[in-house]
């Protein structure tokens, strides 16, 4: 609908009705019949007033409208496209006797204008004018004040639903004796507040085919970190819109660029944007509060991504610098297309944290249910600053490797995870674990069951490499191949995480590497004998020895594990656990055969303080040639707390 062509014709009509009955005095049931005639001439659509028109004479002329609406369609029952609770109109009486009538003031209350979504254009896109050989409208009346209180635009799909709506729609603005128009609006799609801001000069009340320049602001709180203001030349010419070229700047960083809008049916939107930088804000996690933890569920609060089947479009957008939150993008380039309400978006080589990232994100809204398809290639990324912002998860350094397809469906985030699916192959290389000292857990479990990661912040594993090539299916994601390599660990294993309860249930090979050399060393690795099982929330994971009961029972399962032998490095006898155990004392001799007998691994006693009468004994020091060659048990000697 023609919305700029129907509020003309709807002033132009009240006006000159109103000044027809203030100077011949026909009746207002007849004022009534020959604005709805006008009405429907000029536009096509019928216009109804339920509650009649109200005069004012003092202190100048006015008329009030009750109860309006627009219905559009062939057929006995039409479809409604614009309401409003009351429309009223104020003018002066010298314009009595003007060709064309100035109106002080135009107030709409209460306005609900509702917006078809059209799924696909009824019209081709627009080539040429599509009013070339129409008569030129009569003039506009001139208003000095026109303001909207309460609006709201529903968009609502062909079976009636209303899919979203922009609401609080607030609007104040003037067309001056010289042409200048200046409007501000204000409203809300869903929790994001938009703010407009227009000036500029608009000759005889239209713009048909003469480029114009208009000042503008934009402001979105939450979204935008500033206000983006400039100019831009508009040229309309029918249901075609375009902007030559705009600039401005965001804060300090200027852009520029170019859009045309075809509204003739559908609406298809084109627009070439070059930024210097941009800043914006992603949503809060629910509840307002901070990043959610590893075992925090996935929020369930509904998105919608209906609006996406309310236009076409063609999007190219650059940036040296784009900064969503904490995520930092330098340089970015990113192309979408928009048709069908599926949207298809796609970025190449961009840079980000210290790597590069390439990948397209697609979105159908055609459906009753939206679903969701990326694909991401990670090159040389940084995995700690990467994984603490995606993820909360500060654990894992080094350069990371990784190939995402993850396809979802749903409407809110924990529907999405819950039903994923997909691959990941992921590789992290020349990093560290952090907060975790992955060989000392392998000695703890020796003698216990391990709550959690045991993370401490003076604690970290040292990797050369960590892969594991997941298969995502119904929101479980599963891998045999998991494997972490570093200089004295080695871990393998397998297993499944639950992406939408956070949940994991894998079965590790933890070794350790007895050489140097770590993972390039030829000498078999001493394996703990019985593989560990960690499961559990992301969190908070219970850890332990595969054995049946050892939850139900420690002691006795340890016992067992004992007694068949399957203690770390090898086979041992005797009651398992204490530092006196033979598990421990396992690893003592292990530590003397590497280049120490078992007493060098004792904490030497404490000399006894000397006497002040007495001189103080000197230290003997160690060969530099025992020093020299036996760095590796005194190494083991602190891994192990010994």
């Amino acid at each position: 609908m023609k919305v700029k062509r129907i509020t003309g014709v709807v002033l132009t009509a009240v006006a000159a009705a109103v000044l027809l009955v203030l100077v011949v005095g026909i009746p207002s049931n007849f004022l009534v019949e020959t604005i709805q005639n006008r009405f429907e001439t000029e536009t096509g659509y019928r216009l109804r007033i339920a509650d009649g028109v109200k005069f004012g004479f003092l202190p100048s002329p006015s008329v009030t409208v009750h109860k309006i609406s627009v219905l559009g369609g062939d057929g006995p029952r039409p479809e409604t496209r614009v309401t409003a609770d009351s429309v009223r109109v104020k003018l002066t009486y010298s314009s009595l006797f003007s060709s064309r009538p100035r109106l002080t003031e135009v107030a709409v209350f209460g306005p609900k204008f509702y917006v078809p979504l059209l799924r696909e254009r009824t019209t081709p896109i627009t080539t040429r004018s599509a009013g070339a050989g129409r008569a030129a409208p009569a003039e506009a009346p001139l208003v000095d004040r026109f303001t909207v209180e309460d609006g709201v635009v529903v968009f609502s799909s062909q079976d009636g639903k209303v899919d979203s709506q922009f609401d609080r729609v607030a609007l104040e603005g003037s067309i001056g004796p010289s042409d200048a128009l200046a409007v501000k609006a204000t409203g809300r799609i869903g929790e994001q507040a938009l703010n407009v801001e227009l000036k500029g000069q608009v000759p005889g009340g239209r713009n048909e085919g003469k480029p114009l320049a208009f000042e503008f602001k934009f402001e979105a709180p939450g979204l935008l970190r500033e206000a983006a203001s400039g100019t831009a030349d508009v040229r309309t010419r029918g249901p075609l819109l375009t902007i030559s070229s705009f600039t401005g700047a965001i804060g300090q960083s200027k852009f520029s660029g170019s859009a045309s809008a075809d509204l003739a049916s559908k609406p298809f939107v084109k627009m070439d944007i070059e930024l210097q930088r941009l800043d914006l804000s992603a949503a809060a996690p629910a509840g307002g509060g901070p990043q959610a933890s590893l075992d925090q569920p996935w929020s369930d609060k509904p998105f919608s991504v209906d609006w996406l089947n309310f236009l076409d479009a063609e999007v190219q957008i650059s940036a040296a610098e784009l900064n969503i939150d904490k995520f930092r993008f330098a340089p970015i380039t990113v192309g979408a297309i928009l048709t069908n309400g599926v949207l298809m978006t796609g970025i190449t080589r961009t840079g980000v944290y210290g790597g590069q990232v390439q990948g397209t994100l697609a979105i159908d809204a055609s459906g009753a249910m939206p679903s969701h398809a990326l694909r991401i290639d990670l090159i040389g990324v940084r995995a700690l600053p990467l994984l603490s912002e995606v993820a909360n998860f500060a654990a894992l350094d080094g350069l990371m490797q990784a190939k995402i397809d993850a396809r979802g469906r749903g409407t809110n985030l924990r529907a999405v995870m819950s039903g994923l699916g997909g691959a990941v192959d992921v590789l992290v290389q020349d990093g560290e674990i952090r907060n975790v000292n992955v060989a000392k857990m392998i000695r703890t479990l020796g003698a216990n069951v391990i709550k959690g990661w045991e993370a401490n912040k003076e604690e970290k594993t040292d990797m050369s490499a960590l892969s594991a090539l997941f298969r995502i299916d119904n929101g479980q994601a599963a891998t045999e191949n998991f494997r972490l390599v570093g200089p004295l660990v080695r871990v393998t294993g397998a297993g499944t995480a639950h992406l939408g309860a956070k949940t994991l249930n894998f079965r590790l090979e933890p070794k350790l590497v007895l050489s140097l050399e770590g993972q390039g060393s030829t000498a078999d690795p001493a394996g703990f004998g019985v593989p560990i099982v960690a499961e559990g929330t992301w969190g908070e994971p219970r850890i332990y020895p595969d054995m049946a009961g050892i939850l139900d029972n420690p002691q006795a399962a340890y016992s067992r594990l004992n007694a068949l032998g399957a203690g770390l490095f090898g086979s041992g006898s005797g009651q398992t656990g204490g530092q006196g155990s033979p598990l421990i004392q396992g690893i003592d001799s292990l530590l003397g055969r590497l280049g120490g007998d078992n007493k060098a691994s004792e904490k030497p006693a404490e000399p006894a303080k000397p006497s002040p009468s007495r001189p103080q004994p000197q230290t003997q020091s160690r060969p530099q040639s025992q020093e020299t060659q036996s760095p590796l048990p005194d190494f083991l000697r602190n891994l192990f707390g010994r």
